[in-house]
């Protein structure tokens, strides 16, 4: 009796773990697996194939020419793709040069997508459930409202899954899209408390030194003559810029306090 008891307890025991297994496997998206730095992505529980093979990922917007206005809220499309495929999942997160947390995502499709926050701290769109269900190829949709001035280049890391649904992890296909951002400035600001800062040499070839005397400092930004950040520093007493890449033309150097105000704006020019 205490045989088939046991017998009993033990079968019930492994029809539960695989029972858990199996809903494990089909539940959402896991957060911090986008493939942005420090990250795992898909494929170290999905695979068996190469990656970025076979299919396609993109991440898109409706931000113009890929320049942000700080505050501003914008629609993002992520897309994956894979012939014959009848299931797709992804995870996208958003980040500042510092690999933080960049603006807020607003979920406009419950039933397919859902945020979910990483152990690293960052906030990640993820798929839910079956939301992915479809045939050759799926769009998420979801909107990201843009953070606030000062904040400089924002990156979005995806990483996405074509499923072949036979309930486990073999046989799927795994991608990788990124999206980069700049800020835009509206409107250069006026010169003022420019002697609050000084640029040496001026004109720059290589580097260009900035040095200040101003306190509470966040960044030095440099922006040009359409108002786009191009480069974005921690602020010091004496702040290195590295200006050979830019094309020669007028400049502007910004300092930004640490409640991202322009204190102080200077022009330099590129030779």
């Amino acid at each position: 009796m205490n045989q088939r008891r046991t017998i009993f307890i033990v079968a019930a025991f492994c029809l539960f773990i695989v029972m858990t297994s199996a809903d494990i496997l089909k539940k959402g998206g896991r957060a911090g697996n986008t493939g942005s730095p420090g990250e795992n992505r898909c494929n170290e529980c999905h695979g068996g194939n190469p990656l970025n093979s076979g299919g396609l990922m993109t991440i898109a917007s409706d931000v113009p020419n890929n320049q942000y206005t700080p505050g501003q809220t914008y629609t993002i499309t992520v897309t994956v793709a894979k012939d014959g495929f009848p299931i797709f999942g992804m995870g996208v997160e958003a980040l500042t040069a510092s690999n933080t947390n960049a603006g807020t995502f607003i979920i406009t499709n419950a039933t397919e997508t859902q945020t979910l926050t990483a152990p690293n701290g960052r906030v990640n769109v993820v798929h839910k459930l079956n939301g992915g269900l479809n045939l050759g190829a799926k769009t998420f949709t979801f909107q990201w409202t843009a953070p606030m001035s000062g904040t400089g280049a924002v990156t979005f890391y995806g990483s996405g899954i074509a499923g072949n649904n036979n309930n486990n992890d073999n046989g799927d296909f795994v991608y990788t899209a990124t999206l980069a951002l700049t800020e835009m400035v509206s409107s250069i600001s006026p010169a003022f408390h420019a002697e609050n800062i000084r640029l040496y040499p001026n004109p720059a070839n290589d580097w260009l030194n900035v040095e200040t005397d101003l306190t509470n400092l966040k960044s030095i930004v440099v922006v040009d003559m359409n108002g786009r950040v191009v480069a974005d520093y921690e602020a010091d007493a004496l702040t290195s810029v590295f200006v050979k890449p830019l094309p020669a033309g007028l400049y502007f150097i910004q300092a930004v306090n640490k409640d991202n105000e322009v204190v102080a704006t200077q022009k330099f020019v590129r030779k």
